[in-house]
């Protein structure tokens, strides 16, 4: 498989990355600028962003000024959906998607979404109905588990399961990881037995 194909290979800029300055300009309407790392390891860039307005008819909309290791600014547009419970913002690609991620592949230039740089998620380009295509799967999906094993920083709360951690117990009796599930069945019944 081609890395630079796949969703899981490539930096990109997302818009939680940005979300608090974006907030804080659209609150004051201020000049607020800020730096986000892309990227990991020997790749990572490091990139600058700043907020710009654009004024049409009578809506004032943020526009994120995308500086990547000092080159020439890219201009993103941002949208907003509104919600019963807030406003969610997106990032607009050049092509006119919104998307809350858009990537960089090596080589390229702009931030675009994925459907323009046709990129793909690793698990999609699997044949899962083939014997090596099962177990490579199924071997993917237990690693993408331990890593977000390691991204959960408190899996109790007052004596009871986060909803995180539940809902990481769930995926890994689904995919076959039996001895965490009654590990964690164990350590809730240890808990309960002891505030007896």
């Amino acid at each position: 498989m081609d890395s630079s194909k796949l969703v899981e290979g490539c930096p990109f800029l997302s818009i939680s990355s940005v979300k608090r300055d974006l907030l804080r300009y659209i609150k004051n309407n201020g000049d607020i600028s800020g730096i986000t790392s892309i990227g990991y390891g020997e790749d990572a860039k490091v990139c600058n962003y700043w907020f710009d307005s654009e004024f049409n008819n009578e809506t004032d909309r943020p526009i994120l000024m995308v500086s990547l290791n000092g080159s020439e600014p890219q201009k993103i547009r941002i949208s907003e959906q509104l919600l019963s419970f807030g406003t969610r913002h997106y990032l607009v690609c050049n092509c006119g998607r919104r998307a809350c991620k858009l990537f960089m592949p090596n080589g390229k230039t702009l931030f675009k979404c994925r459907q323009c740089y046709h990129l793909n998620y690793e698990l999609c380009m699997i044949n899962r109905n083939s014997i090596h295509g099962r177990l490579f799967y199924e071997t993917n999906r237990k690693i993408k588990l331990v890593n977000k094993q390691t991204q959960i920083s408190r899996m109790l709360y007052k004596g009871q399961f986060t909803h995180r951690y539940n809902r990481f117990l769930k995926l890994c009796k689904q995919a076959g990881f039996n001895n965490v599930v009654e590990n964690a069945k164990e350590l809730i019944e240890a808990i309960n037995n002891q505030n007896l």
